[in-house]
């Protein structure tokens, strides 16, 4: 590998790296090996039924996935998805502030050391959740070089003493040159439009969000028109509302600026509808499992494509079939190929 090669690996959290056991009985089973200690076994059921009790996997056709697709993105006939067999042993993270315990690989730490290791990647965490969730689950999920919270509103870093610090220029991107206040304050027009959604009975969650607010299990109809200068996505089956200027995507873009690392050294994992921007920006993003039909369908377009990497918003994707902590594992080896195969292309 050359000296001079940069790259970045993207990876949401929750659906994507963290994992819970409602979703999980989707793409599989989750066994306790004794108490407090569970493992999960891909290949469970992705019936509408298990769905509508609170999963969210679209499956995939198993035509859509053949080796082609990820031979295809990588430019060889090297294929870069390691499948996965077996028991996946999981580790439980802190629950979160509404009291969900989420699920990680226990080999998760390691993967992601070895993989920065072998490519000299950064490794940046990019979530839809409040920033005192991201601190919080910080030292249980693998050390980043920035992390990023509110779906792209926030970004820190964390020094070799864990001090952390908040990237002021991009704050100032929000048009704001404060430092966020303790506790952060949902900003205009975020916080005119959460008021006026609660006043048609919509339940808000904007509690410690300063660039977005969520309203859980989402929205169907909107009771009211979305002012200038807002965006929404889906995350696992909630509605994020945040700031245009925020987003994956804004975010995405701004560190590979900020890293001097261009498209074709920088992939993604994700899994949902506000991954999207996100899986944009970079060279090919590697599906954890498919959480909305969207994704499912771009991940079947891409497999038919002989285009090697995003371009001209065009998506290069590819989904890992175990799906869940398996599909994880999965994901994080493929991108540890692919971008030994891109270093080895730079030199």
């Amino acid at each position: 590998m050359s000296p001079l090669f940069s790259s970045v690996v993207f990876s949401d959290i929750d659906g994507t790296l963290v994992h819970y056991l409602k979703h999980m009985k989707v793409s599989g089973s989750v066994v306790e090996v004794h108490p407090s200690n569970f493992s999960y076994v891909p290949g469970g059921s992705s019936s509408a039924e298990d769905r509508a009790d609170g999963g969210q996997m679209a499956p995939l056709e198993p035509s859509s996935q053949p080796p082609s697709a990820v031979e295809a993105a990588a430019g060889s006939e090297t294929s870069y998805r390691e499948e996965t067999s077996g028991a996946v042993p999981l580790e439980a993270l802190p629950p979160s502030s509404t009291g969900l315990v989420g699920y990680v690989p226990a080999s998760l730490k390691d993967d992601v050391n070895a993989l920065k290791d072998s490519c000299g990647a950064r490794f940046v965490l990019v979530s839809g959740a409040r920033w005192p969730t991201v601190r919080g689950r910080a030292d249980a999920l693998p050390r980043a070089e920035a992390y990023v919270s509110e779906g792209g509103g926030r970004i820190f870093y964390r020094n070799e003493d864990n001090e952390w610090t908040e990237d002021l220029q991009w704050r100032r991107v929000h048009g704001s040159d404060d430092e966020a206040q303790d506790p952060p304050v949902l900003r205009e027009p975020l916080r005119q439009l959460a008021a006026q959604l609660r006043e048609h009975g919509v339940t808000i969650d904007d509690k410690s969000y300063e660039t977005m607010f969520r309203v859980p299990n989402g929205i169907d109809q909107w009771p009211v028109d979305l002012p200038p200068g807002v965006s929404v996505t889906t995350n696992l089956g909630h509605t994020d509302v945040s700031l245009e200027t925020a987003g994956k995507g804004n975010a995405t873009r701004y560190l590979m600026e900020q890293f001097g690392v261009p498209r074709s050294a920088a992939c993604c994992l994700c899994d949902d509808d506000n991954d999207l921007p996100m899986m944009r920006e970079v060279g090919i993003a590697f599906v954890v499992q498919c959480t909305s039909e969207s994704v499912a369908a771009l991940c079947r377009e891409s497999a038919s494509s002989s285009t090697n990497t995003s371009n001209d918003g065009r998506i290069c994707c590819v989904a890992m079939p175990e799906g869940g902590p398996a599909g994880t594992v999965a994901a994080v080896a493929s991108a540890k190929r692919w971008l030994a195969s891109a270093a080895v292309g730079a030199s």
